[in-house]
């Protein structure tokens, strides 16, 4: 059952020291709060952003770290919503994790027997080695956690991408689910997306619909590392138009959560198996 697998850090000798983990806590709301407070800003007025996610950049892992990295982003959401908080407590989840953490997750998730394909690709490691992952590694480590992520496979380039990620955030901006997240107001249920793209992944947190424009936390920018809260400083970081993404990839994975609920406790050999949307 998914209950024995309680989190405990594992103690290994072998593994490489981590510098401090930088983050900025809710780098979404202080987004927010930069786009309220600056007129001068063009994508003020537009933009819609996601529920409340810090903001995470690489250490020691740059060149091979960022799906770690995104990873942690993606959690720092979902962790937050009333519906996961307690279980991810109630079971010794840290609020704010490492990329070990992430990793020790991640081959806890394989030895319960989620996406085989993916752990025999890695060879069912990848604790304290640069090795990196993708979107279906990330759906495992979620799926493990009873989180009911998704994938969608973007095959006809940035377009297609930019309408896709535009349509979420639209749909969800507008639609009637509200959740609470802390002691702040409801908002509504719009949670950050995981990009992966050919050798790199963001975590796209907002839009600017009318300038086809995404929202970008990219764990690996130095500008974005340097400068965040201070945002008047890394614009051309954050905002990511359709020609940056054109030669960032032309073949997309986006992960997303789908409901708000836990998934069942057990689940069977198929519902540990990825799958994906074509689109």
């Amino acid at each position: 059952m998914w209950q024995t697998w309680g989190f405990q850090p594992q103690q290994n000798d072998d593994a490489p020291l981590q510098d401090p983990d930088p983050y900025v806590d809710d780098g979404v709301s202080q987004l927010r709060a930069y786009l309220s407070n600056h007129p001068q800003t063009s994508y003020r007025v537009n933009s819609i952003l996601s529920l409340p996610t810090d903001y995470v950049h690489v250490g020691y892992d740059l060149g091979w770290g960022c799906g770690y990295r995104n990873t942690a982003m993606m959690y720092s959401c979902v962790r937050r919503l009333p519906a996961f908080q307690q279980h991810f407590r109630t079971y010794g989840f840290p609020d704010h994790l490492t990329l070990q953490n992430v990793q020790e997750i991640m081959e806890m998730s394989w030895k319960a027997g989620f996406d085989p394909d993916g752990k025999n690709q890695l060879q069912g490691k990848v604790y304290g080695r640069s090795k990196w992952i993708g979107a279906t590694d990330v759906w495992s480590f979620f799926h493990f956690l009873r989180v009911p992520m998704k994938i969608v496979d973007v095959q006809s380039g940035a377009d297609n991408l930019i309408k896709w990620i535009t349509n979420y955030f639209l749909e969800r901006a507008t639609g009637d689910k509200m959740v609470t997240v802390g002691t702040g107001p409801p908002r509504p249920f719009c949670p950050p997306l995981y990009l992966q793209g050919h050798d790199h992944s963001l975590t796209i947190v907002g839009v600017v619909p009318d300038e086809e424009v995404l929202i970008v936390f990219d764990p690996s920018d130095p500008q974005q590392f340097e400068n965040i809260p201070a945002f008047h400083h890394c614009e051309g970081s954050l905002f990511r138009r359709r020609s940056t993404l054109a030669r960032f990839s032309q073949l997309y994975q986006i992960l997303y959560l789908d409901t708000d609920s836990l998934l069942p406790e057990e689940t069977t050999e198929l519902d540990k198996r990825v799958s994906a949307t074509l689109v």
